[in-house]
């Protein structure tokens, strides 16, 4: 029942309690509500329960006063000591709560940034010059690839230890340690790259090189094979790769096309990269945006729609926050008057992401 005390949604207009944060109908955030990590909060209650020590300690100080203390003034200079205790207490716990909103992005990054660092350095020891190779560069490069492998198992750092750039630098480790069965254990365990079967190769061919000069042409010969196999998927990947850095970008230009409006070119582009891979699933919702920011509310619907048959929701691309806090979804939330239906299929997608 209405206590009197109401406001209108300003995205789909219906009547809600004018206390509310969030439309219980169409589910839009109408205030900027941080969301806490869980230290911040723990780090709230602490400070609060912090803040009534000096009271209590009052108390119980004045108890004991009753029971040992002689002095009024013994009794003010532990409770002083007990405030000033806490105010230390409550200073860190602020500092530690400010602090804590960034240290999970911080070392997100930092992994990511060594991760670069070690392939960079890869790249450049197997494209430009030879796993092999006694050049300086060469030298320097594998040092330094040594040093940061050590590193990072010093520091046990277990996101980038199981990363697959740090199961190549370990493999071809391994490979100039000749210690090639394990070598190739290693790379048969890394995500799909060029790199890796050009290590694949090089450690297989020089298996097979070993087995030749033993006389086990038979070996040797189904190892050149294997080695010749893998030069040919490392090719292929090059092109894999080359395709998806270019899509990647072709992407990114679309999206900076849509910010600046320039919608029928970024429209074009969205279309042409679902065209070539429709499994591409966060181009749905990059797209759903663009046709919302354009005001073409049934493509827009149309498109969520399509991505979600397709596994948007599934393959967790979005979750329901994200959907509800794209402020670029606005015009979706407010068509309820002019659009009904397309409201109702809006309510429907919001429904499907609980």
């Amino acid at each position: 029942m209405s206590n009197g005390n109401e406001k209108s949604c300003p995205f789909c207009k219906e009547k809600i309690n004018e206390a509310a944060i969030k439309c219980r109908y169409c589910q839009s955030l109408l205030t900027d509500v941080s969301t806490s990590s869980k230290t911040e909060k723990i780090a709230e209650l602490v400070i609060r329960a912090v803040s009534i020590i000096p009271i209590l300690l009052t108390i119980l100080l004045a108890i004991g006063g009753i029971i040992g203390y002689q002095t009024l003034s013994d009794l003010k200079k532990v409770t002083q000591e007990a405030a000033q205790q806490a105010q230390k207490t409550q200073t860190y716990c602020q500092t530690t709560a400010e602090h804590s909103k960034s240290i999970e992005a911080k070392a997100h990054l930092y992994d990511k940034f060594v991760q670069y660092g070690l392939e960079s350095k890869l790249d450049t020891l197997l494209n430009e010059l030879n796993v092999d190779s006694e050049a300086p560069k060469a030298i320097a490069i594998r040092k330094e690839l040594k040093a940061q492998l050590g590193l990072l198992k010093n520091v046990k750092a277990p996101d980038i230890e199981e990363s697959s750039v740090v199961k190549l630098i370990e493999a071809l480790f391994m490979y100039r340690d000749t210690q090639y069965d394990n070598a190739i254990e290693i790379l048969k365990k890394a995500d799909e790259s060029a790199n890796k079967y050009r290590l694949l190769g090089i450690v297989t061919g020089t298996k097979g090189d070993i087995a030749r000069k033993g006389n086990d042409i038979q070996n040797a010969k189904k190892l050149a094979e294997s080695a010749y196999e893998y030069s040919i998927k490392a090719e292929e990947m090059v092109g894999k790769e080359e395709r998806q850095l270019r899509d990647k970008n072709r992407a990114n230009r679309a999206i900076e096309a849509r910010n600046l409006e320039k919608f029928e070119e970024a429209e074009a582009i969205f279309k042409e990269l679902l065209k070539k891979d429709p499994n591409q699933l966060t181009r749905y919702y990059e797209l759903a945006i663009l046709y919302s920011q354009w005001n073409k509310l049934g493509l827009a619907i149309d498109t969520l729609e399509k991505g979600i048959d397709m596994g948007l929701i599934k393959e967790g691309e979005v979750t329901k926050s994200k959907f509800i806090e794209e402020d670029r979804f606005n015009n979706l939330r407010m068509s309820k008057e002019k659009e009904p239906e397309i409201y109702k299929r809006y309510l429907a997608i919001l429904k499907k992401l609980d």
